[in-house]
């Protein structure tokens, strides 16, 4: 947190993250995972970050690694869609509408859906709804991105331009514009990638037409401004009582929060690159993928594919000697420094085997390791 300036700040005891220290009764409990908790809404964390500890390093480099495979995944696919962290960029960084690669003999391989599902989540570290469309559909928009993909069959469409730019219910008329960008046909093959706000309209899909729509429901700057008020629960003046009238005068104490707009300096403070990105990193770690029950009904052996349940990756919060601290799946889980080489390997998200992850103390360290998570509901199948 920034040194105060022109007001005065939070209590210190109260914003300092807690470091990852055991309770008696858990220290050893398990080998390697040594406690699980729910997360706490007081507690911040972060995406990891190149440069602050050996831990933090490994994860950060987990967390690239799992980006650029949700990255090229995507790309094999939709090479004329230039997928990033931050955008699907287009020609015109707008509406997109592109042919599948991959195709032998104009055939494409089956749309790995819930590949497809991780691989967006991981890339934009937000929800993402898989349906199926159909039409006819009257004239709407959605507040959330679509990635369209027309794998049998076709479908015909208009779309209109947005009536104004991050679109959100309630603010942006209702009504879609009727400036048309585009009308034609979605054949098998082709995919369509619609920012939100833009107008669509389905006339209709051919009676063999298999039409799947992926929905990027995209965190925006209100969300953050959201999470922003965990963080600012640490500053007492921002606890304090409002008054009736601001411009009142008062005499029960000296410059009181809404006075020379000492809430306004409170903010700025508050709205630091530290606290927007730990509001991020809560934001991702919400993300939940259903994955079915898996804590006593699937044991893996050696050779199963196996998953760590964090899409958006996993998010850091501490360590000390013993353990390293992390946020993944809802959850603050304290890792065992022993298993460090092992948990990063999962923490790519990626799949992976038992047997392929690095050495853990000994040849029982790994499954030790994995079996403990499972326990917990954060390793499911690939």
């Amino acid at each position: 947190m920034a040194e105060t300036t022109g007001a005065p700040g939070p209590d210190p005891s109260a914003n300092e993250t807690p470091a990852p220290e055991m309770r008696a009764n858990e220290m050893r409990a398990n080998r390697f995972v040594v406690a699980v908790d729910p997360l706490p809404v007081s507690v911040d964390i972060a995406l990891p970050r190149y440069g602050n500890s050996t831990p933090e390093d490994a994860l950060a480099d987990a967390a690239n690694r799992g980006s650029a495979a949700a990255v090229g995944r995507l790309q094999d696919q939709f090479s004329l869609l230039r997928f990033d962290l931050h955008a699907v960029n287009t020609d015109d960084n707008r509406l997109g509408i592109v042919d599948r690669t991959g195709a032998e003999d104009g055939i494409w391989a089956p749309l790995d859906r819930r590949q497809t599902v991780l691989d967006l989540i991981r890339v934009f570290g937000c929800p993402v709804r898989m349906l199926a469309l159909s039409g006819p559909q009257d004239p709407h928009w959605v507040p959330w991105d679509m990635l369209i993909v027309q794998e049998h069959g076709t479908s015909t469409w208009r779309i209109t331009e947005p009536t104004e730019l991050s679109a959100v219910p309630g603010y942006t008329p209702a009504e879609p514009s009727n400036t048309e960008v585009w009308a034609g046909e979605l054949r098998a093959g082709q995919a369509m990638y619609l920012p939100r706000g833009w107008g669509r309209q389905v006339f209709e899909t051919s009676d063999d037409a298999t039409c799947t729509a992926f929905e990027l429901h995209r965190f925006t700057g209100l969300d953050i401004i959201s999470e922003l008020t965990h963080a600012g629960a640490h500053w007492p003046l921002l606890r304090a009582d409002a008054p009736v009238d601001i411009a009142a005068q008062t005499d029960s104490y000296d410059e009181h929060l809404y006075q020379e707009n000492h809430f306004g300096d409170a903010l700025a403070e508050l709205a630091s690159v530290e606290q927007i990105d730990a509001c991020l990193a809560r934001l991702q770690v919400g993300v939940l993928v259903d994955q079915g029950a898996t804590n006593g009904s699937w044991s893996p052996d050696s050779t199963t594919p196996i998953r760590l349940l964090a899409p958006t990756g996993v998010k850091w919060l501490d360590h000390d000697e013993e353990a390293f601290g992390v946020a993944l799946a809802g959850h603050l889980v304290m890792i065992s420094m022993e298993a460090l080489p092992a948990f990063a390997e999962l923490a790519s998200g990626e799949p992976t085997r038992i047997v392929d992850l690095p050495l853990t103390v000994d040849t029982e360290g790994a499954s030790i390791l994995v079996s403990e998570l499972q326990a917990w509901g954060l390793i499911g199948p690939a």
